[in-house]
C-alpha cells in the first residue's frame, strides 16, 4: 500500500463528521477537534452540513440529544 493511500485510508477512520445535540441547535464536529465547525438550528441541516463537509470514505455519525448513536452513513461521493 502506497504512502498516500495509507494516510487516506486513517485519515478516513480517524476523522468521522458527528452531528451532536447544542445548547444552539444542532453541532457539526470532526472527530479528534475540541471545536464544532459549524451550529445548525435544526437536526436535518446538521445533517445535510455535516454529508456535505465529508470527504469519499468518511463516515457521517448522527447523534440523538443523549448522545447516544441514531445513525451513520459512509459517504462514497
Amino acid at each position: 500500500m502506497s504512502r498516500q493511500a495509507k494516510n487516506q485510508s486513517s485519515l478516513s477512520r480517524a476523522a468521522r463528521v458527528h452531528v451532536i445535540a447544542h445548547q444552539e441547535g444542532w453541532a457539526i464536529k470532526q472527530e479528534g477537534q475540541s471545536r464544532a465547525s459549524k451550529i445548525c438550528s435544526t437536526k436535518e441541516a446538521a445533517v445535510r452540513n455535516a454529508s456535505q463537509v465529508a470527504v469519499k470514505g468518511q463516515d457521517v455519525v448522527v447523534h440523538k440529544k443523549d448522545g447516544s448513536i441514531q445513525s451513520w452513513k459512509r459517504i462514497v461521493k
